[in-house]
């Protein structure tokens, strides 16, 4: 299956597909082939140049949250949106939440602020890792639902963005 996805805000076209026990995915000339070790839930072991790599794969509607080897990433599906025309002008923006449980290191945007697509908005510590919550498009922000030193935990909205009016506006980064 063929998915768009949008990261730090740029759209990659991948091609997803998993046949004979193997995880493909081709995107920008590239492929990746993986074998599949085992499955379960949202997670997958898969088997790299002889070593296994604990991947964890966690959908909440249309943001995909993937956790391998200390790193995560988190991508906004649009190949709907881009089916039925909703991501240009005036497309719906959820809230951003945090995909694991950690602590807030730094809080980088405030009520009122435009900003662009892939702005770090917060900073979230999470098995000893630093990890960048972008924003995944151009926003504006309603409400910061954190501060540093507080914990929170997988799901959690960590910011809030002020309803599309349509008329773009310009952000900052």
């Amino acid at each position: 299956m063929k998915k768009k996805l949008l990261f730090a805000g740029e759209v990659y076209e991948i091609e997803l597909t998993v046949n004979n026990g193997d995880a493909r995915a081709v995107s920008r000339g590239m492929e990746l082939v993986l074998p599949i070790l085992a499955r379960r839930d949202e997670l997958i072991l898969l088997r790299q140049d002889g070593a296994t790599l604990k991947a964890y794969i966690h959908r909440d509607k249309d943001r995909i949250y993937v956790r391998v080897a200390g790193r995560h990433w988190v991508f906004e599906d649009v190949t709907r949106r881009d089916e039925h025309g909703a991501a240009g002008v005036g497309g719906a923006v959820d809230n951003v939440v945090t995909p694991m449980p950690g602590s807030i290191i730094k809080v980088l945007v405030a009520p009122g602020e435009r900003v662009k697509a892939g702005k770090t908005l917060v900073i979230v510590e999470a098995m000893k890792m630093e990890n960048e919550v972008k924003a995944p498009a151009d926003v504006v922000i309603a409400k910061v639902n954190v501060k540093p030193g507080q914990q929170v935990s997988a799901g959690q909205v960590l910011v809030e963005f002020e309803a599309s009016d349509g008329e773009g506006g310009s952000a900052t980064n």
